[in-house]
């Protein structure tokens, strides 16, 4: 099974920007309970991306504001 996170953004003046943040691809067969979900690791990957992301975003508009 393949997971697809994305970011949706909407900025100041209504356009939208989607955003990939991360894709993992996990088998479904053969998985014991420990193995199900979202490891640690995994998942501070992704918020960190997902963090860098944002404030990417947020700083690209500001300084298009601020010009």
């Amino acid at each position: 099974m393949e997971w697809v996170v994305k970011l949706e953004a909407r900025n100041g003046w209504g356009e939208v920007e989607t955003i990939e943040v991360g894709r993992r691809d996990r088998r479904v067969l053969g998985l014991t309970a420990e193995e199900m979900g979202l490891t640690l690791a995994v998942g501070k990957s992704l918020l960190g991306e997902l963090a860098r992301l944002i404030l990417q975003a947020q700083i690209e508009e500001f300084t298009t504001c601020a010009r």
